[in-house]
């Protein structure tokens, strides 16, 4: 892999962009400094259920996309592991 590889999210749009839905504060005042970074919910109702002050707060959409390969995952990533063969017979 390099720089270059495009990896596309299971539920991106045809442009292979992300939809989500973020705190209007997080996003005018955090997005992009915060250390704890911010959370993109998968639909409006996710983001009301979990950000209690919503009312007061606003949300808004956002669209996520891919720029580029920071640091690729480990060759082994999604490997099973040896807990995964716990209890299973062969």
């Amino acid at each position: 892999m390099n720089d270059n590889t495009f990896i596309r999210p299971m539920f991106a749009e045809p442009d292979g962009t992300v939809l989500g839905y973020m705190c209007a504060i997080d996003w005018e005042c955090e997005i992009g400094t915060a250390d704890g970074g911010n959370k993109v919910h998968p639909s409006v109702e996710s983001l009301k259920a979990a950000h209690t002050c919503w009312e007061d707060c606003g949300i808004v959409e956002v669209r996520v996309s891919f720029s580029k390969l920071v640091s690729p995952p480990a060759k082994d990533y999604g490997a099973p592991t040896p807990n995964d063969q716990e209890g299973k017979e062969g």
